[in-house]
C-alpha cells in the first residue's frame, strides 16, 4: 500500500524548529543589508527564494543584496561571497555549491564579523550559524520506502545525484540505507556518499541486521550517477540507464535531475523504445511542467521541498542574528510526498503553488 505523507505547510512549521545549539552576533547600525546568494540564476526552484526576498524587504524593512551565478559554478560563487564581505553586508544568506569549497571565504566573512546562514544545502565549516532547509535523510528515506512498494522488493535501480554537495550526500545516503539492497552498494557509491556527517557505517551495520528478518528484498542498486546539477547531462544518463543497464527505476536527487529524467523516459515512450510505466521514476523537487509527468505516470513520486520558507525563514533569522537575538541551528522546512494521489489535494497545491502568491 502506498505510503503517502502529509505535512502542513504553512509559516506555522516555525512551530516545528529543531534547537541543537544558540548563536547571535550584535550590530548598531539601524539600517540592515543581507545577501541572499544561491546556486543559479536558471532554475524555476530559485524563484520562490527570490520572491522570498521581496516580501522579506518589504515586511522586514531591510535591503537584500540577490547574488547567483547564470549556472552552478562553485569559483564564481566564492567571487560572489567576496563581493558580499567587501560590500560589507550584515549577515550571509547562502545555498551553497560544494560542501567544503568555501569554507575558506566563509571564515574570512565571519572573520569580518559577518554571520553565515545556510539554506537548502549545507556547508561542512563549523563557523556557520544557522541551516535553514529540509532534512534530507529523512526526506529521502520516505521515497526509498515508496520505491519499494513501487518495484515489490524487486528491481534494478540507478541514481542521478547532482556534485559534491552535501545535500547529495545525504539524499544518496538517505535513499540506499533506507531501501536496504542486496549486494555491495559501497563498491559503486561515489566518496561522501557514506560519509562522517551521517554516521552511515554505524546505521548500516544495524540496518543490515534488521533487514535479515525482513521479508527478501532484491532491489539492487546498479550505478549512480553524477548529474552535476544539469538538465541535459542527466537527461542522457537517464537514457543511458534505461537503455544500457536495463533499470527499473530512477531516483533523481535535485531539480534538473528530475527534469531531465521526466523528458528522457517521454521521449523514449513516444519513440516506442519502452512502454508507458515500463520505467519508475521518483526523486527530489518540483518545476513547471511536473504536473502533467505526475498525474500520467511518468514521474510516480516527487519530494517537493518548501524553497519559499528556506529563503523568508533564512532571511528572518539572518535579521534576528544581527539584532543580537538567539536563533536555532537546525531550522526543518518541511517536505512532503507528491504522487497522483494527492497531487491536488489543497496543502499540496498550496506549497506547490507558494512562490506565485
Amino acid at each position: 500500500m502506498k505510503k503517502l505523507i502529509k505535512t502542513t505547510v504553512s509559516i506555522m512549521i516555525l512551530l516545528s524548529m529543531m534547537a541543537t545549539a544558540g548563536c547571535s552576533y550584535q550590530k548598531k547600525d539601524a539600517s540592515m543589508n543581507i545577501a541572499v546568494i544561491c546556486k543559479n540564476k536558471r532554475d524555476q526552484y530559485w524563484d520562490s527564494v527570490w520572491k522570498a526576498c521581496d516580501d522579506a524587504e518589504e515586511e522586514m524593512d531591510i535591503s537584500i543584496m540577490r547574488l547567483a551565478p547564470d549556472v552552478e559554478n562553485v569559483d564564481d560563487q566564492i567571487s560572489m561571497i567576496n563581493q558580499a564581505i567587501s560590500a560589507n553586508v550584515d549577515a550571509i544568506v547562502l545555498a551553497a555549491i560544494d560542501t567544503d569549497s568555501e569554507n575558506e571565504v566563509l571564515y574570512n566573512a565571519t572573520n569580518a564579523g559577518i554571520p553565515i546562514l545556510t539554506i537548502d544545502s549545507d556547508v561542512s565549516y563549523e563557523g556557520r550559524v544557522s541551516y535553514i532547509g529540509t532534512q534530507n535523510l529523512s526526506a529521502a528515506a520516505i521515497v526509498a520506502r515508496y520505491t519499494k512498494d513501487l518495484l515489490n522488493n524487486d528491481g534494478k535501480v540507478g541514481i542521478i545525484y547532482h556534485g559534491a554537495t552535501l545535500t547529495a550526500d545525504l539524499r544518496k545516503t538517505g535513499f540506499t540505507e533506507e531501501l536496504n539492497p542486496s549486494g555491495d552498494v559501497s563498491s559503486t557509491m561515489p566518496a561522501g556518499a557514506g560519509s562522517k556527517h551521517n554516521n552511515s557505517s554505524s546505521q548500516s551495520e544495524e540496518k543490515n541486521s534488521e533487514s535479515e528478518s525482513e521479508s527478501t528484498n532484491n532491489i539492487k542498486i546498479i550505478d549512480l550517477c553524477d548529474g552535476e546539477g544539469d538538465m541535459e547531462i542527466s537527461k542522457d544518463m537517464a537514457k543511458k540507464l534505461i537503455t544500457e543497464q536495463h533499470v527499473n527505476l530512477i531516483y533523481t536527487t535535485n531539480q534538473p535531475g528530475t527534469r531531465g529524467a521526466c523528458e528522457a523516459i517521454s521521449e523514449l515512450i513516444e519513440a516506442g523504445t519502452i512502454q508507458p510505466n515500463e520505467v519508475q521514476l521518483v526523486g527530489f523537487d518540483y518545476f513547471d511542467g511536473a504536473y502533467n509527468y505526475v498525474t500520467s505516470g511518468v514521474l510516480d513520486a516527487v519530494i517537493v521541498q518548501n524553497p519559499y520558507n528556506m529563503g523568508y525563514l533564512g532571511i528572518r533569522s539572518a535579521r534576528n542574528i544581527v539584532n543580537g537575538e538567539e536563533v536555532p541551528s537546525l531550522v526543518d522546512t518541511g517536505a512532503i510526498l507528491v504522487t497522483a494521489d494527492n497531487i491536488d489535494q489543497a496543502d499540496v497545491q498550496f506549497l506547490i503553488n507558494s512562490s506565485d502568491e
